[in-house]
């Protein structure tokens, strides 16, 4: 998806963070769907669930804050490999289904905070808008009627009013030098939301 990428970048701005990316999560892995910035993974690669600290916040279900302090010596290990001394993960939830994760890294300790908690989980719920979305038109897509893909649009319209109220959420939790880039991450947000709309009006599957 698109928003991935988008959604990956802009947390990274906002945040101001080294390093952001979206994972789409499955039974036992999960695989990076978007990265931006620097000591980020490799786009596709896959990493078992056990043991991590994403597999950590997907069995919570909670976002949660990391760094070294009290770390396991693998943690260290890697840590010192890639830089990073602290991050954040937030989970993407579609119907209580954890489908992903959002997060962002920092090469110093302590670098975030439960406000940027916060914004980071708008950053989650902006992405399971979106992943909703796409689970919807591949629903209509498998149906086959102009009625289902008429109901996605429909859908569309009703997410693009909801990001809207999200946006106005996120810019209350965050520091004012910050909202001009939230502006900005949640407008490109939307009007991937619209083109997902004149795509299906047009009868092309979405981006």
């Amino acid at each position: 998806m698109a928003i991935a990428e988008t959604a990956a970048e802009y947390a990274r701005q906002v945040l101001e963070a080294d390093g952001a990316s979206v994972t789409q999560v499955a039974e036992d892995h999960y695989s990076y769907l978007a990265v931006s910035g620097r000591a980020v993974p490799r786009r596709g690669g896959v990493v078992p669930l056990a043991g991590s600290f994403t597999g950590s916040v997907v069995a919570t279900r909670q976002a949660r804050i990391f760094g070294l302090e009290g770390a396991n010596a693998a943690t260290l290990e890697r840590a010192a490999t890639t830089g990073i001394a602290s991050g954040m993960v937030a989970p993407v939830l579609v119907d209580s289904r954890v489908v992903g994760t959002i997060g962002v890294t920092s090469s110093a300790e302590r670098a975030f905070d439960v406000v940027a908690l916060d914004a980071l989980v708008g950053f989650a719920d902006l992405l399971a808008t979106a992943w909703s979305l796409h689970e919807l038109r591949a629903a209509a897509d498998a149906r086959g009627t102009r009625e289902a893909l008429v109901s996605f649009a429909a859908e569309v319209v009703e997410a693009a009013e909801g990001i809207e109220r999200l946006s106005r959420r996120l810019v209350s939790e965050v520091e004012c030098h910050t909202e001009r880039a939230l502006a900005e991450a949640i407008t490109a947000a939307a009007e991937q939301l619209a083109r997902s709309a004149a795509e299906v009006s047009a009868g092309r599957p979405p981006r």
